[in-house]
């Protein structure tokens, strides 16, 4: 489900001249060539309507951290002034995101108006040359633990053949932007709607783009048979936003992370390979989300972003080994085969290497990777013999990963430590370093068109020869660089190589809709490689588990008032595809349990971390103290459109160790917070930053049932940017005591969330806490 956007878009000068296109540069050459046979009669190599050597991913486009851009200096300054080869500086735009570059213009995502009381997140579009910003597109952080420090995690991504970019902001929002005018195509709350994770840590995935789609991944606890934690892969159809599918990895894992998916063809086979929270490497097929292989390199999550070059895959962590005591490895992989016969093999292994964060390059032969204490390392790639080891960057942590780009190598550190490297037979040359004090580089440098950027916590650089005569000097010189750093991505298998349907998909892959009304099922074939076929689906069947039915490929939801689920699995042959659909009525809505065995089903985030058990001789749900790393959650109850509603709950704390629970109700993106150790009553909307946040003391006990009442309503206001506010009641009372007239306490907002699922929120680390008798209810006409 996705939901009309909430982002405020403010467009600045968009008529700005673009730049004049770029010569066209060669393309990027493995490691070693992956069996091809030919480019897939399917489409085989995506469209690219961009100029070439544009940086359309955050590891460019051939996700190796390599530029064909040539004419780059060996040296440069933060300062600017005469002589100086900083063509433009934006202090205030400094970020952690590494920016992307399409056709001209520079896009990036970071903090939104930082210690106000509109503080959010914004993808910002600049022309590339000047610096010049052409528009912004704002939007909220709303039901996040993650720190205003750490916003703009993630980076976004560009899509040449749409024009769009894609961004996830550090809450789980998830949307599609036009590149050009900085309009919202789409957008979904992946937290809201499918339990994605968004935590203090900050750790945002990175979304990718393969052929037509966008997908994106992340912990998520999801409804019904997919309530336990898993590291989820989501395949959204890039123009439209529709979920085309949804697949796992493992249940139960470790670690939130962010290593970024990398998207090659081996065996001329497609495949996504990343990192993900269960401490392994894993590929899947991009079409499909068919799982292919995976190796185990962690006890914990990765986050270091996987090398894929060629059929080899050089990935690794910083954390527990799977054997032994040691932390860090580096590993090398060879992957081979198709389909089901997809393989990985360990060609060799370095562990107590501690490299978590920093992704390495790949020259003549020769793996280069920084450490996490900013170390560099080189490593014969095909033996893993070390070359040379622990040369000096910098003195602090490591988060940047490498640029190579005409002839040398560019590295950032966190302290504003860098340097430009050369490489040599012995090791590496430097040819300059420096550090900018008060500065910190969390994203990668990107060379694009003849000038770098470098984006730091306090500005964003571009650094280049001002004079068109030095760039073009440089340039020559640098041709043969260029052309033997230069890799063509390895082409598919020609579909008729492999003819058989071997997967079956149905698509959407995932609904939410009222009563009565009907999904349109597609089902879609697959060879063996994951690609699609022409083949006809008119003998499938369906067969409905749960509410509703199916005539032809149309899904119809039965009427009524109830929250209702369905699992919908087609069947051709022996192939199978699933389906999933919530049915979710219209306010108002009431819960009492009375009649439940379990959590509803239809709930996001609640089956996994709840039961339902009898509380003073009536069942209610509770939320349990042994789920390990849930007992602080959130939950959603249906779509994101809605708005202007209360929610309204019976609940009790109970009491350990002189310890008491937190227990919240959630409406339109704010939660009202009845807090036991605390003892207050607190509106919010961002959890660390508190930016509209106003609490109350409120003494009460625990072993009492409470009447809780949480009021969301939209009002206009012209005097604030956007003309609407959002106006937060809440109050609290003793179950058995008469409602108060007053409310207890009032926020107001004038950054608004417009609309948001209704949901809990519940804090029990300690001691258990109860909820009964919930409602959900339109506001009344005043």
């Amino acid at each position: 489900m996705h939901r009309s956007s909430s982002a405020l878009v403010i467009l600045t000068l968009l008529w700005a001249t673009l730049l004049p296109s770029a010569p066209p540069l060669e393309a990027a050459e493995p490691l070693e060539a992956a069996e091809s046979g030919g480019a897939a009669e399917s489409g085989g190599a995506a469209k690219a309507t961009a100029r070439e050597g544009d940086w359309t991913y955050w590891r460019g486009p051939n996700f190796d951290g390599i530029s064909p851009a040539t004419g780059l200096p060996e040296t440069w300054d933060s300062e600017g002034g005469e002589g100086s080869n900083l063509l433009w500086k934006r202090e205030d735009l400094g970020g952690r995101s590494t920016p992307v570059v399409m056709n001209g213009r520079l896009y990036t995502v970071l903090r939104s108006e930082p210690g106000t009381r509109r503080e959010g997140e914004r993808v910002v579009c600049l022309d590339a040359a000047s610096g010049e910003l052409l528009w912004e597109n704002r939007f909220n952080v709303w039901l996040s633990d993650v720190p205003a420090e750490r916003v703009g995690w993630s980076s976004v991504v560009a899509d040449p053949e749409t024009g769009y970019v894609y961004v996830l902001g550090v809450c789980d929002y998830f949307a599609c932007i036009d590149g050009e005018t900085g309009e919202t195509v789409w957008d979904v709350p992946l937290h809201e709607q499918y339990g994605m994770l968004s935590t203090y840590g900050g750790r945002t995935n990175f979304p990718v783009i393969s052929d037509e789609l966008v997908i994106i991944s992340g912990i998520i606890i999801n409804w019904g048979d997919r309530a336990r934690p898993n590291h989820r892969l989501l395949g959204f159809d890039k123009r439209s936003g529709e979920l085309v599918w949804f697949q796992g990895s493992r249940d139960l894992p470790d670690d939130t992370t962010y290593s970024a998916p990398s998207v090659v063809t081996i065996d001329g086979q497609k495949q996504i390979i990343l990192g993900l929270g269960d401490g392994a490497v894993w590929g899947f097929q991009p079409r499909t989300g068919r799982p292919l292989w995976h190796y185990d390199l962690s006890r914990r999550g990765l986050f270091a972003t996987p090398l894929v070059i060629g059929d080899r895959v050089f990935a690794s962590h910083s954390e527990e080994n799977i054997n032994g005591a040691t932390m860090g490895a580096i590993a090398a992989l060879k992957i081979s085969g198709t389909g089901e016969n997809t393989t990985a093999e360990e060609l060799w292994k370095i562990e107590e290497l501690v490299v978590g964060r920093s992704s390495p390059i790949l020259l003549d032969g020769r793996l280069y990777v920084v450490d996490d204490r900013c170390k560099l390392w080189i490593i014969d790639a095909e033996t893993g013999e070390m070359i040379a080891e622990r040369i000096t960057i910098g003195d602090r942590k490591q988060w940047a990963s490498l640029l190579y780009a005409d002839g040398k190598i560019y590295v950032l550190t966190e302290n504003g430590r860098w340097a430009v490297l050369k490489p040599t037979d012995e090791g590496v040359e430097f040819l300059d370093k420096g550090r900018l004090r008060e500065e910190a580089f969390h994203g990668s440098p990107v060379a694009v068109d003849g000038r770098l950027y470098f984006q730091g916590t306090s500005a964003l650089y571009c650094v280049g020869f001002p004079e068109p005569s030095q760039a073009s000097a440089a340039a020559k010189s640098s041709e043969a660089v260029a052309a033997a750093t230069s890799r063509e991505s390895a082409a598919e298998a020609p579909v008729s190589k492999n003819p058989e349907p071997a997967w079956l998909q149905i698509v959407p892959a995932e609904s939410l809709i009222e009563p009565g009304q009907t999904v349109e099922l597609q089902p879609r074939l697959f060879n063996a490689l994951g690609q699609p076929l022409e083949a006809s689906t008119e003998g499938i069947s369906y067969e409905v588990e749960g509410a509703g039915s199916v005539s032809g490929n149309t899904y119809t939801a039965p009427s009524g008032s109830e929250h209702l689920a369905a699992t919908i699995t087609g069947r051709i042959g022996e192939l199978t595809g699933v389906t999933r659909v919530r049915v979710i009525p219209p306010l108002p809505w009431k819960f009492n349990f009375d009649e439940a065995d379990d959590a509803p089903e239809t709930w996001v985030g609640v089956r996994y971390r709840h039961t339902i058990r009898p509380v003073d001789g009536s069942p209610a749900l509770v939320k349990v103290t042994t789920i390990p790393k849930g007992a602080r959650s959130q939950s959603w109850m249906g779509p994101s459109d809605l708005s202007n509603y209360t929610v309204s709950a019976d609940i009790q704390g109970t009491t350990s160790e002189g310890q008491m629970p937190d227990i919240g109700v959630i409406a339109q993106g704010y939660t009202l917070d009845l807090q036991g150790n605390a003892q207050v009553l607190q509106i919010r909307t961002w959890t660390p930053q508190l930016r509209m946040a106003q609490t109350v003391p409120f003494a009460w006990e625990p072993n009492k049932w409470y009447r809780i009442k949480f009021q969301a309503s939209t009002e206009e206001d012209a005097s604030v940017p956007g003309g609407k506010v959002a106006v937060l009641r809440g109050k609290v009372w003793p179950r058995d005591a008469e409602e108060p007239a007053e409310w207890t306490v009032t926020a107001r907002d004038e950054s608004p969330q417009l609309a948001g699922s209704p949901g809990l929120f519940g804090n029990a680390q300690v001691t258990e806490l109860y909820v009964d008798n919930l409602e959900v209810t339109p506001n009344e006409s005043e």
